[in-house]
């Protein structure tokens, strides 16, 4: 019970200084906007105000030229002797200090970046706004968990927070800037990022018997026509089955009723279990009822050929190769960099596209391998040790 209070009380601490970051970070957004204005008025007219003007009707001639280079070499002088942690976009930038610095952005950002970010657009600069709301934010953010010591992962939800509410303040969308939140930044949905004052369990993960389950109108549906023929009517009742939803109709989309990935999988072993062939990438092309149903049987399952390679074999030839079309030369060039080899060699055949990638990220990296993750820990004493042993 005490880890439970320990763990909410946390979160709600993170809940609350997520609420002063969305009022700081509107605060620093306006500021921003006036910024613009301000640069822009001064660059194009020489006058003091933030009031949004058209540049096309300034009278500067051919000078107006020099002002965006102007704008430009101002900038560059901030990111040379401020902080090169201003150069590009913003949000390309914000992304990398999560994934390389642990969400910790230069306190110097907080001001630097809005106010280059205010120069370059207002002397005609190519982008917009958001990309240095984010990032000033963002900065924001991560200034606020460096000063109050929190965790990595803590530090990069105020990242997101601050970043969320600049978004929100500049294009009054705020679910829009939630959403696009969670997706570049937190790169996560889990509760304790996304709604910290979900209802949780001891262990501190979402306890999804504790929400309301979704009502029948909360899944996207079309107009109701009953499914046709044994496929559909099959098909249907699957649906229905693995989704808890009442009533499919053949025009009615899997995942519009609350599919994934995962639950796609379960769909594909219940199809084979009843002899229809089917492949995963058919429900993506085809995520409606009566579009699948059609689809179903033009998938046949693969015939493996058997290996012709016996475990006395002293030499491989391409007739023993019936899933790959190589030379003897090339069969020979393979063998001789297998320890052991033709005594040692199974079968030859291609890289699935999911190898393909792994080798290209393996021959890619400079240092070590991608792939092996090495880790140390440490336990109090041998009992704990063994205990995790044997777990």
């Amino acid at each position: 019970p005490r880890r439970t209070r320990m763990l909410n009380a946390r979160v709600l601490r993170i809940v609350l200084l997520a609420i002063v970051l969305g009022v700081a970070a509107s605060v620093i957004a306006k500021v921003l906007v006036a910024l613009i204005g301000l640069i822009t008025n001064l660059a194009f007219y020489g006058r003091w105000s933030t009031t949004f003007v058209n540049p096309t009707t300034l009278h500067l001639g051919a000078w107006v030229i020099a002002v965006p280079i102007v704008g430009g070499l101002i900038v560059g002088v901030m990111a040379r002797w401020g902080s090169t942690a201003i150069r590009g976009h913003g949000i390309p930038e914000a992304m990398e200090q999560i994934l390389l610095n642990e969400s910790r952005v230069p306190p110097r950002v907080t001001w630097l970046k809005p106010v280059s970010s205010a120069i370059a657009i207002g002397t005609g600069g190519p982008f917009g706004a958001e990309g240095p709301i984010i990032a000033t934010g963002g900065a924001l953010g991560s200034l606020l968990g460096q000063l109050l010591h929190v965790t990595a992962d803590e530090r990069k939800t105020l990242l997101a927070a601050g970043a969320a509410a600049g978004m929100a303040t500049i294009f009054s969308a705020p679910v829009s800037a939630v959403l696009l939140a969670v997706e570049l930044l937190l790169f996560e949905r889990r509760a304790r990022s996304l709604i910290p004052v979900m209802p949780l369990t001891p262990n501190g993960k979402l306890d999804r018997k504790a929400l309301p389950a979704p009502e029948d109108d909360a899944y996207v549906r079309h107009v109701y026509e009953p499914p046709q023929g044994e496929t559909e009517q099959t098909l249907a009742s699957i649906w229905e089955e693995l989704l808890g939803v009442d009533k499919v109709g053949r025009n009615d989309n899997f995942f519009e009723l609350g599919g994934h990935s995962l639950m796609a999988v379960k769909l594909m072993e219940r199809m084979r279990r009843l002899g229809y062939g089917i492949e995963v990438r058919a429900l993506f092309a085809t995520p409606t009822l009566a579009d699948l149903a059609a689809t179903l049987g033009e998938c046949q399952d693969v015939a493996v050929p058997p290996n012709l390679i016996t475990p006395d074999a002293v030499a491989i030839t391409p007739d023993m190769l019936p899933l790959v079309d190589l030379s003897q030369a090339d069969i020979d060039r393979i063998v001789t960099r297998v320890p052991g080899g033709a005594a040692n060699i199974q079968d030859i055949y291609a890289l699935s596209p999911l190898q393909d990638g792994i080798l290209f990220h393996h021959l890619l990296a400079a240092d070590g391998d991608p792939y092996l993750l090495a880790g140390q820990m440490a336990f109090a004493d041998k009992a704990r040790l063994d205990s995790f042993l044997v777990a």
